[in-house]
């Protein structure tokens, strides 16, 4: 675990799960410190309900540590709804399907 001079290795074994360790701590600390200033400003500052304080704020912070995937999600919703909503509909005359009649099916014959 520990190089040269008992510094921290972060290439190796185990060096991407340690990198992804203090990652997460570093956003859930972020998260907590984000929350608690939130509480305080909703809660001791503008006097709001403690409960509607607490869920406003846990929601906001939720959302900053998260923020990256929530726009990414956000944008391919958008893009899959523009794709589908950007397609000729046969109210616009466009052909649909395809553009030669299909061969005409013969009857059974009993």
């Amino acid at each position: 675990m520990h190089g040269e001079g008992g510094r921290l290795r972060w290439h190796g074994k185990g060096g991407r799960l340690r990198r992804q360790g203090v990652s997460f701590g570093v956003v859930g600390l972020s998260g907590t410190v984000l929350n608690t200033a939130l509480v305080y400003v909703f809660y001791g500052l503008l006097r709001w309900p403690l409960p509607f304080a607490v869920v406003l704020a846990s929601e906001l912070a939720i959302f900053n540590n998260y923020r990256e995937r929530f726009v990414t999600a956000i944008l391919a919703v958008k893009t899959a709804l523009f794709d589908i909503t950007s397609r000729p509909s046969h109210r616009d005359g466009a052909i649909q399907g395809p553009t030669k009649d299909p061969p005409a099916r013969s009857s059974p014959t009993l």
